[in-house]
């Protein structure tokens, strides 16, 4: 029976996982003449990658570094995204029919705007190299056998020379985020480390975020930890009816992972354009000019109406049906401060559910970070989320899947050609 079951099933390279690292990999793979068979517990491959960038996939960043990246030791990635770095990547993309574009603060979409035409050609590349992709096919065990492994799917059992776990981690759990990819590390000696969603919407108090749900505004905003600032970033912020959410949200809500979100309080520069001397000056010019008009329509023009009203409620605890004119100059400067210093205390985050990435997993110091294969089990490799490397908000997180997923790739295909 074993004897029939490798002549059926045998593969050179088993890939678990059909999400961004793991389609990079079958990609590169079954492009150089390895027989590949991907294994997805989804009814679909990349459906987590769909939801990228709002639905239009933020796929790298030419800012990569590994100083944007985390873990025990993000050092690790250092060679992955080097030798796959964003051009690199770029290049690949464009192989397979996807050209890019770069936005603001370095970040890299498809041209088309669609993180569905992303994971379209991932797929058509791949199948039309030779991979083929089994959905619905989780993986319930991977043992070492006769020099390879044997692979137990609900897809039936493979052999397979070599395995690349690829299967992600917790984070978003409704797009097939799944602990899978730790219990099969696990089960072949592998340490996992705590893990923790990371990049993911703040919890603070409601009452103000509340009044402006809805609302964007172009800020900055400081993580601090009883008075210390830990993290900040510029750009978009949204208020929600729990919070805050926004790339520059989800670049600091990182520090918040391990820690009691108690201690933490996150300040809003609302007009990071000016400073408070000079927007003082600016709201003086704007009594002048609007002094006729009622409060509640003060701000407007500098940030959107509602956020204007708060802040002015908060600030004067007046009613906004008087005139403009009427401020004095405490009052101007009371509203100025607090346009730049907004402050919310951090509650908590949301859930796994909601969450962009795990932060913590398979223990890199198990792993060389030249090849991407276990130290412990010869022929089994590991890439992208599964691993204990998460990246800041902006297309880091899938750069490192890529550069990752196609290291893996590479090290397989030399480590087969000279076993041949």
């Amino acid at each position: 029976m074993e004897k029939t079951f490798r002549k059926q099933n045998q593969w050179d390279l088993a890939i678990v996982g059909g999400g961004a690292a793991g389609l990079a990999a079958a990609v590169s793979a079954a492009g150089a003449g390895c027989s590949v068979v991907v294994l997805e517990k989804q009814s679909r491959v990349g459906k987590k990658l769909l939801a990228a960038g709002n639905g239009r996939c933020n796929f790298s960043n030419t800012r990569t570094d590994v100083g944007r990246y985390h873990g025990n030791d993000p050092e690790f990635a250092r060679f992955a995204l080097t030798k796959f770095d964003c051009e690199e990547n770029i290049r690949f993309f464009e192989e397979i029919g996807i050209p890019a574009v770069e936005e603001e603060e370095g970040r890299i979409y498809p041209l088309s705007g669609q993180a569905a035409a992303v994971v379209d050609m991932l797929r058509l590349a791949a199948e039309s190299r030779g991979a083929k992709l089994l959905t619905d096919a989780a993986v319930s065990s991977i043992i070492p056998q006769n020099g390879g492994f044997s692979v137990r799917s609900e897809a039936g059992r493979f052999y397979a020379e070599k395995v690349i776990i690829a299967c992600g981690g917790k984070a978003g759990s409704e797009l097939g985020g799944c602990e899978d990819g730790y219990k099969l590390l696990a089960g072949l000696g592998h340490k996992i480390t705590a893990t923790a969603p990371a990049l993911v919407k703040v919890k603070t108090d409601p009452r103000l975020p509340r009044a402006m749900k809805g609302q964007r505004v172009r800020g900055s905003v400081r993580l601090r930890r009883k008075g210390e600032t830990v993290a900040e970033s510029r750009g978009e912020l949204l208020f929600t009816d729990y919070g805050l959410s926004g790339i520059a949200l989800m670049e600091v809500s990182r520090y918040l992972c391990f820690h009691d979100p108690s201690d933490y309080t996150l300040d809003l520069d609302l007009l990071p354009a000016f400073d408070e001397e000079d927007l003082n000056e600016e709201l003086k010019r704007r009594r002048h000019r609007l002094g006729g008009l009622i409060l509640e329509h003060f701000l407007t023009g500098l940030i959107p109406k509602k956020v204007g009203m708060t802040v002015l409620k908060e600030a004067l605890a007046v009613k906004l049906s008087g005139k403009c004119g009427r401020l004095s100059d405490a009052d101007l400067s009371a509203a100025a401060h607090l346009l730049k210093n907004f402050s919310l205390p951090v509650t908590g985050t949301l859930s796994w559910r909601d969450a962009q990435v795990t932060a913590g997993g398979a223990d890199t110091a198990d792993f060389d970070e030249k090849t991407m294969m276990s130290r412990l089990v010869p022929g089994l490799y590991a890439a992208g989320e599964v691993l204990d490397i998460d990246g800041d908000c902006g297309g880091f997180n899938l750069q490192w899947a890529w550069s990752s997923g196609r290291l893996a790739a590479s090290s397989v295909l030399k480590a087969l050609e000279e076993e041949r």
